[in-house]
């Protein structure tokens, strides 16, 4: 609209009062600019420096935010004072501390995502998450029940752990529902980069013992029982495990037509089975199993045809 009132035939009178509201405009333009951005940063840094425990992680960037803080509360009881616009920012004086939060809000923010990247290099899932989830498990960092909400990003299908009374961790579920109890206890101690690697590397002999021990009583169980007593996980995997023994020995021995028989009747107690009453969770289980049974049967047919 100035442009036009300048460009006009009849404004050389009123060039002098045009150019000073053209100058007054723009420079209130600019403050709001930096105003917003300023800002949207300390709406998004506030609740993060409001907790004391990652003002002890990050001193220097701690100490910043305070002297951020102090030249944008000044900036807004000015506000809060003069709440007209046209008064209030056409002003350089403003618009120089606008930029010097704009400055510190920067740096402040470049710290905080090296302090982030630090914990994602020790438990490199926390790559997972984004800043937002991440700085929210470090800002209840004393209470290691708030990283629950996170599991399933963190970990393939783990949806939570238990968490006993006095804080020990006990067991992992799946989303469907699947428990496997920890292998040895776990206390969640440190820095939760620090016990979370624990959990990882606890997790891992968990399934391993589980699968240990379902092999050991593969041979002994009724594989219909045995289907159900144990995680989907540990199931397959050693169903598999059997499978791949039980043709290399029917191969050597030359009793492969035996063995497809054996394939057979074991398909059918899984269709019985799953024609029964079987939980929701046994369910899925059954019915994975099925597809890879009647792929691995179809391949006992193929190497009897070929002959091996």
């Amino acid at each position: 609209m100035m442009q036009s009132m300048s460009s006009s035939p009849y404004s050389e009178m009123f060039q002098a009062r045009i150019s000073k509201w053209e100058n007054k405009l723009c420079l209130t333009q600019e403050v709001l600019e930096n105003w917003q951005l300023c800002q949207s940063k300390w709406l998004y840094l506030d609740p993060i420096f409001s907790c004391n425990h990652i003002k002890k992680q990050i001193p220097l960037e701690s100490k910043r935010y305070q002297d951020m803080e102090h030249i944008w509360s000044t900036i807004m009881n000015s506000a809060k004072t003069n709440p007209k616009l046209i008064q209030l920012c056409p002003d350089f004086r403003l618009l120089d501390s606008l930029r010097k939060c704009g400055t510190l809000l920067e740096q402040i923010e470049k710290g905080l995502n090296e302090y982030l990247e630090t914990k994602r290099c020790a438990f490199p899932r926390f790559y997972f998450l984004s800043n937002d989830n991440l700085l929210e498990i470090l800002s209840h960092a004393k209470d290691p029940t708030s990283i629950q909400p996170f599991f399933a990003k963190i970990f393939e299908n783990i949806a939570r752990v238990t968490f006993e009374e006095d804080l020990r961790i006990s067991e992992m579920w799946s989303k469907e529902g699947a428990m496997i109890p920890f292998y040895e206890p776990l206390y969640p101690k440190g820095g939760v980069e620090v016990w979370m690697q624990e959990v990882e590397r606890v997790m891992r002999l968990s399934v391993k013992d589980s699968l240990k021990r379902a092999l050991k009583s593969y041979s002994t169980t009724p594989r219909s029982e045995w289907v159900i007593s144990w995680p989907g996980q540990v199931v397959i995997a050693a169903s598999q495990t059997y499978w791949t023994t039980e043709v290399a020995h029917a191969i050597k021995t030359g009793s492969l037509d035996k063995y497809c028989e054996q394939l057979h009747a074991q398909l059918g107690d899984l269709i019985q089975l799953v024609r029964g009453e079987p939980t929701p969770l046994q369910r899925i289980i059954i019915t994975t199993l099925i597809v890879i049974d009647v792929h691995a049967k179809n391949i006992v047919e193929k190497l009897m045809k070929e002959g091996v």
